[in-house]
């Protein structure tokens, strides 16, 4: 069995870089209790544990601290831009960073910002893995399935196209829905463009190979599958490699660390230990939650976060990966359907979106949300935000309605309530930000 403080001794050399990116940051320099000298002479795990926890809170309240001096970024000039997302983005391209607007998982949105540099370790580290994995680079055209909606698309890029070319051999599939029709034009799209490798959440090729058996389609023969964003069920797995032809592996990935984990041919997950430093340590629910530090952010530091998941230390085993510590998760993400009045299925990312557009649109704090589908044409929202937010409230909702209408093609009855924490959802959950109350059997089947 891995412990901590093997695993840590194992990654020092790496961690040692990004202890002496933190003296540079507003934020970590005072409160690790560092310095080079003492960083260079080696420290104990034990001296390692002191180290505060960086919760999702720390990090999205204290993000330009966090962000290395060097970039000389300004958090005043960055918020002028309010909600011309292209704005921000050109402004911190200028600058080698890049930006992120995310969930936060558990209903609190959370913008990441990782530097370009610190982006591209990121993917060295995924292929040399993906090479240990299969004994080769997955080959030909490769396509990422990506779940974005028309309305974010429009605000967020400049063209409504249904793909985007990421280089040479490799696209980017928008899926702004789960309908027939969608299916109909990736899988038309999947064949004139030769694709040979796909990247997706296993809802996606799951409702994707539902689509194929309904409609009669033979299977598609991939090479090289990746599952990423959600855990990835037994069921999930045989339905996958029936139509897609190939076993698929698991990536475990957050938006923040980007990836941490990857799954062997025996089917257990094992740590990236060139990307982090996984520790696993019992929380104040006496439940063993995953602490990452990642090892390429040098310019970003990321040490001791707290990304909500939970897991026990694995049982070592001879595999390809085998020189990796294993783990098993207990708690990852799950997601619950949008349902809307003509049967189509969204992912819960289009609720993400709204509270984006409604913080950048309406200038107001989000703290934290839950949507609840009650019906196939109403939603409750329960809201934690400032009194800014509440005096806005009539025309928040007008646009909510405006927007799922514009998404979905249906209509809502939608209502806003104060958030309460006695409701409890977003403490126990990862992607527990929106609840489908509407009974649909593939909806239950992905969360069983």
């Amino acid at each position: 069995m891995f412990c901590n403080e093997e695993v840590y001794n194992s990654i020092y050399g790496r961690l040692k870089r990004i202890l002496s990116g933190c003296l540079d940051s507003d934020y970590y320099r005072g409160s690790l209790g560092l310095t080079e000298e003492k960083i260079n002479n080696g420290i104990s795990y034990e001296e390692f544990q002191k180290i505060p926890f960086l919760t999702k809170n720390e990090y999205r309240n204290h993000l330009f601290e966090i962000v290395n001096k060097k970039f000389g970024l300004d958090k005043e000039e960055y918020h002028s831009f309010g909600e011309d997302f292209n704005k921000k983005k050109e402004y911190l391209l200028s600058k080698g960073l890049y930006v992120k607007v995310t969930s936060g998982s558990t209903g609190i949105p959370l913008e990441v910002i990782k530097s370009v540099r610190d982006i591209k370790k990121d993917y060295f580290s995924l292929n040399l893995i993906r090479r240990k994995r299969i004994g080769t680079l997955p080959q030909g055209n490769f396509l990422w399935l990506w779940p974005t909606n028309e309305f974010t698309r429009r605000y967020f890029y400049t063209d409504n196209a249904e793909y985007y070319k990421v280089n040479d051999y490799g696209f980017q599939f928008m899926i702004s829905e789960y309908s027939d029709e969608v299916f109909a034009n990736l899988f038309n799209f999947i064949e004139e463009k030769e694709i040979r490798w796909v990247t997706a959440s296993p809802s996606m090729l799951v409702n994707f190979a539902d689509y194929m058996e309904r409609k009669g389609i033979a299977p598609y023969s991939f090479s090289y599958v990746e599952c990423h964003s959600e855990y990835l069920y037994d069921w999930q797995k045989e339905m996958i490699t029936k139509y897609f032809g190939t076993e698929p592996v698991s990536i475990y990935s957050s938006n923040e660390i980007q990836f941490m984990g990857c799954s062997c041919s025996k089917g257990h997950m094992h740590i990236i230990t060139q990307d982090a430093f996984v520790e696993i340590l019992e929380n104040e629910e006496h439940r063993n939650e995953v602490v990452v530090t990642s090892l390429n952010n040098e310019d970003i530091p990321l040490v001791r976060y707290r990304i909500g998941d939970c897991a026990e230390w694995g049982e070592p085993h001879e595999c390809e990966l085998s020189g990796y510590p294993c783990i098993e998760l207990k708690q990852y993400r799950s997601n619950d359907y949008l349902i809307s009045e003509n049967g189509k299925k969204f992912e819960p990312f289009v609720v993400c979106d709204a509270i984006v557009f409604i913080k950048a649109k309406f200038t107001v704090q989000v703290n934290k949300y839950l949507v609840y589908q009650n019906a196939p044409n109403s939603l409750i929202c329960f809201i934690d935000a400032p009194e800014s937010f509440w005096k806005e409230q009539n025309n928040i909702l007008e646009f909510l309605k405006y927007y799922f209408h514009e998404v979905t093609g249906c209509c809502y009855d939608i209502s806003i309530l104060e958030y309460n924490e006695s409701y409890g959802y977003l403490n126990t959950a990862k992607y527990k930000y929106f609840i489908n109350g509407v009974k649909n059997e593939q909806s239950a089947r992905t969360n069983t």
